[in-house]
């Protein structure tokens, strides 16, 4: 459908239009609308998350009918509800008809252009103003006006132009300044925010702005039209819930369409008639994506599209089933995957790949000293740790086997294995690594998938290795050490520990632990802030963080961020912790002053570790059930780039002296990502 044809509709009294065109400048104060006709009356739901000003929904709703010029229309209702609510808080009735109004009274403040008013073609003028062109370099402005702007159908399907503003000054000229009308509502509602300013731009589907030659309905000459004078306000009645109102609301605004009347609206029935708007706003979205599309020159303008054609698609997957455009939104939402795709692909895609290392490596973790090492600790039958250098070179295989008597376990005879899990940098140098199912001669591994404490697993350990390779340290700590972490000042290294829910504080000078923090089930990732006061620990078993103060060991919780909290990462300035939430794909950004304050973006499947630049500007996430890597800019918490890689991606570093990603693959693969940021 293209943007006359919306207008047609409009201007013909389709409800379903009317309401499109309004949801264009509302969603920029975070309202919808809905409407239905009925009897020459046009009932309209205004619907925001906070109160508005009826008032100034009148004068928004009256001005945009009085620049359609809806034929035959004698009144409007207009209801004002709040989002999540069944009735309204309000309900005002406007009589359109008044035989009286003169051509030249004073309709509004905001400058509209009808169908029937000449394009401004005198470029000494503002785009507010008119020119005192003559009629026939008037049409011609206009022919080449329609001729630049280029349509979208009703599925965003883009039909670009090759002339761009530079190349036909009247791309750049009478714009429709509706927004205006939606940030009036706002300043008139003060419980909703008002645009920071006003963006002129010529819409695909938008307020009714109307461009090219005037519908064949319209006459050519200038003709009266119904309009809303500013006095007619004063005749806006406001309305209770009388019979017959109550008996439209029923009917078009709320599910069930066997309350009050059972009657239904071709553009609005059934179980649609909550949810018809649904469709329609992700239309809009997808909509302004084209329209962000055809005039994006900058990175961060082709990222405004992308994130349209997000919406668009969020929006899309939303439609329910008992939808009546439901086949057709499950087809928008593949059609605008591949939009959002192609955008993507041509103008935002920044990360790509530089080599996959592999070879007798398993990898659980990936670690990086900051000097070029990357330690990858390896699960599984490998028993060992690999070392790479920023060459994509291994550099060292280093294996678990330590003769732990040496160190005092004289209950191990001969050099036992385990299963390297993790690495950790120790400030004062050499690395430390927990190694977890360390078995006497003659024990076999138990499972660990679904441990308790009170299965009485055997301890782990944590080894320290020297920069040669050497182990020159042990430590006993819990059952199944997962992740360690060291402490910024050197004094501590922390192992969460898997079976026997706790959190084990070594002495990283004397390797003796010096206390054991019960925390709850199933205590994974750990992050530690740059003052060494506090450690957060993931409960992955449960929907919370602890938070250990490493002077007195007491911990505080960090409560509700979401299930199976699992990889953690702190900003650089220590204000926000990042959590990625295995149990519901999300990432999680926790204000930690105000620990209540979470915000959310949904990843892929199963996302695990979790890393930042060192600006903290992006975070990486890797997504192992769905074998791909996110990219989530922090301020906004918005994905920007999704990268396959090798199945099962389970950690990952971020190098900043080569702005290189690297991604520890469970599958057995390190894959290396290149990303100019």
């Amino acid at each position: 459908m293209t943007q006359t044809d919306l207008i047609q509709r409009a201007q013909q009294g389709e409800a379903e239009a009317i309401a499109a065109l309004m949801n264009v400048a509302l969603e920029k104060i975070g309202a919808t609308a809905k409407a239905a006709m009925q009897d020459q009356w046009l009932h309209i739901v205004l619907e925001a998350d906070k109160p508005l000003n009826p008032e100034a929904c009148i004068e928004f709703v009256g001005t945009g009918i009085e620049q359609l010029g809806i034929d035959d229309l004698a009144a409007f209702v207009l209801y004002g509800r709040l989002i999540g609510q069944e009735q309204p808080d309000w309900i005002r009735q406007v009589e359109l008809f008044n035989p009286e109004f003169e051509e030249d009274d004073d309709l509004t403040n905001f400058r509209a252009f009808t169908a029937d008013e000449p394009l401004d073609t005198s470029l000494s003028r503002s785009a507010d103003g008119w020119g005192d062109a003559s009629n026939r370099d008037r049409q011609a402005a206009k022919e080449r006006h329609q001729g630049v702007l280029g349509v979208a159908s009703e599925n965003g399907v883009k039909d670009y132009s090759q002339q761009s503003e530079e190349d036909n000054p009247t791309l750049a000229g009478p714009t429709l300044e509706y927004e205006s009308l939606a940030a009036y509502v706002a300043s008139r509602s003060p419980h909703l925010s008002t645009p920071q300013e006003t963006v002129r731009h010529t819409p695909v589907l938008s307020a009714p702005t109307l461009v090219g030659d005037p519908p064949a309905k319209l006459p050519r000459k200038r003709r009266k039209k119904k309009r809303l004078p500013r006095r007619l306000l004063l005749l806006a009645v406001p309305l209770v819930m009388t019979v017959g109102i109550w008996q439209i609301w029923q009917r078009y605004f709320v599910a069930d369409p066997t309350v009050g009347g059972g009657g239904s609206n071709p553009a609005m029935n059934g179980a649609a008639s909550v949810t018809q708007d649904v469709f329609q706003v992700a239309v809009n979205h997808a909509t302004r994506a084209v329209d962000l599309g055809r005039t994006a020159n900058s990175k961060d303008e082709w990222q405004a599209a992308a994130t349209a054609w997000e919406q668009a698609i969020a929006g899309m997957e939303q439609v329910p089933k008992a939808h009546p455009k439901y086949a057709i939104a499950q087809q928008r939402v593949t059609q605008y995957q591949k939009e959002l795709q192609s955008v993507r692909d041509a103008h935002l895609t920044r990360i790509k790949p530089v080599r996959i290392l592999m070879g007798e490596i398993m990898p659980k973790s990936i670690t990086h000293d900051g000097q070029g090492r990357f330690y990858v600790a390896n699960g599984g039958d490998t028993h060992t740790i690999t070392v790479f250098n920023r060459n994509l070179q291994r550099t060292r295989t280093i294996s678990d086997r330590v003769r732990l008597s040496q160190f005092g376990f004289s209950q191990f005879t001969g050099a036992p294995q385990g299963e390297p899990i993790d690495t950790a940098i120790a400030p004062q140098g050499g690395v430390w690594f927990s190694n977890q199912q360390v078995q006497k001669a003659g024990e076999k591994p138990i499972p660990i998938n679904d441990c308790r404490p009170e299965q009485k697993h055997p301890a782990g350990f944590l080894y320290h290795l020297r920069r040669g390779g050497r182990v020159d340290g042990v430590a006993q700590v819990g059952a199944a050490p997962r992740v360690i972490a060291t402490t910024p000042n050197g004094r501590y290294v922390l192992a969460s520990n898997w079976c026997s829910w706790d959190v084990s504080i070594v002495n990283a000078q004397t390797r003796k632990e010096v206390r054991r923090v019960q925390v709850g089930p199933y205590p994974a990732d750990i992050a530690i802030d740059p003052k060494s006061q506090t450690a957060y620990v993931a409960i992955s078993g449960a929907t919370r963080i602890a938070a250990i103060n490493l002077e007195t060991f007491e911990v505080r919780w960090l409560e509700n961020v979401g299930r199976s909290p699992l990889y953690l990462s702190l900003s650089p300035d220590a204000q926000f912790l990042f959590a990625t939430l295995k149990g519901e794909n999300k990432l999680a950004k926790i204000k930690l002053a105000q620990p209540t304050e979470i915000t959310y973006v949904d990843t892929e499947k199963t996302p695990q570790g979790v890393t930042l630049t060192p600006d903290g500007a992006f975070a990486y996430v890797a997504n192992s059930g769905a074998n791909s890597i996110s990219k989530v800019r922090t301020r906004d918490m918005q994905v920007i780039e999704r990268v396959p890689v090798k199945p099962f991606p389970i950690d990952l570093v971020y190098d900043s002296t080569t702005q290189r990603l690297w991604v520890a693959c469970a599958s057995g693969h390190v894959v290396v990502l290149q990303d100019a940021k």
